[in-house]
């Protein structure tokens, strides 16, 4: 998880322009993640745990 951590940061940090949408599948079906420089319209920043 640490690994991931920094590994995360780093990419946020270095690649990240706007926006980044990914798929993963796992043995229990999908899973999306959205990297974005901007908070969703209608969510409070206490939502977000940091990394």
């Amino acid at each position: 998880m640490a690994q991931l951590r920094q590994l995360l940061r780093r990419y946020c940090a270095q690649e990240l322009d706007q926006w980044e949408a990914l798929r993963t599948e796992t043995p229990y079906g999908s899973v999306y993640i959205t990297l974005s420089r901007g908070r969703p319209e209608g969510t409070d920043e206490s939502a977000y745990r940091p990394l």
